[in-house]
């Protein structure tokens, strides 16, 4: 009787035993994968985070880049003497001088500029893209854009064309107005302010001042936060 009891509590403790060998070899195999599932949804989020960082980085400095072409071909056509494109005013004291009103008038409001003011002394954002900017004609001033969504026609977010198929506006960011039927709303915002540094001298305002550009691009990161990437650029007069 004593060795049938004896033999029933061996077998319950190899079962006990065996059990808590189980439940610990599930803990040591789940600790071994989870960490590097854990390294690689980290390595992802950082990845995710980066491209963000460095697409805002690329909108913002294209925005600037189109500012700076638009400067210097006005600049060239008014040094080249073309001067059906760059018409002189009563005030202006070389070619240097009308392409340098002309270039800041072209970023004014109505009339003189067309779509919203870029100037913060307007209390004025604008926006633009390579298409309205980069590509406008001389004879014309190019078209900017509200960024406040309720205007019609506005550029409150950019489009991205992602179709990679073969066209020529595969992977560029466009405003609504010119993204066809391939550009989807991406999650970028980009707007321009521009600001004019005040001599105190009439003349040196109009054409020896300097324009400070501030570029912001913001978006949603995947963590549901707003960020914001902000470029500063100098215009000069003549330059």
């Amino acid at each position: 009787m004593i060795k049938k009891i004896t033999k029933i509590i061996n077998k319950r403790q190899v079962r006990s035993f065996t059990l808590i060998e189980t439940l610990v070899s599930v803990l040591i195999v789940t600790i071994v994968i989870s960490g590097p599932i854990a390294v690689a949804i980290s390595s992802l989020g950082y990845a995710r985070l980066s491209k963000d960082q460095l697409e805002s980085m690329y909108l913002a400095e294209e925005a600037t880049e189109l500012l700076h072409n638009e400067q210097d071909s006005i600049f060239l056509r008014c040094m080249n003497k073309d001067y059906s494109n760059c018409v002189m005013s009563g005030n202006d004291r070389s070619p240097r001088d009308a392409a340098w009103r002309i270039f800041k008038e072209r970023l004014q409001g109505l009339p003189t500029g067309v779509g919203p003011s870029c100037f913060d002394s307007d209390n004025s954002f604008c926006a633009f893209d390579m298409v309205s900017m980069g590509e406008n004609n001389k004879d014309n001033p190019p078209t900017k854009y509200s960024t406040d969504p309720l205007v019609n026609g506005n550029c409150s977010y950019l489009y991205f064309d992602g179709s990679n198929n073969g066209d020529k506006t595969n992977g560029l960011y466009l405003c609504q107005t010119n993204a066809g039927v391939n550009f989807t709303r991406s999650k970028y915002k980009r707007y321009v302010q521009m600001k004019s540094s005040a001599s105190g001298n009439s003349y040196d305002d109009l054409y020896n001042n300097d324009l400070r550009a501030v570029v912001t691009v913001s978006y949603q990161s995947y963590t549901g936060y707003i960020k914001s990437f902000k470029l500063v650029d100098y215009f000069h007069a003549g330059s």
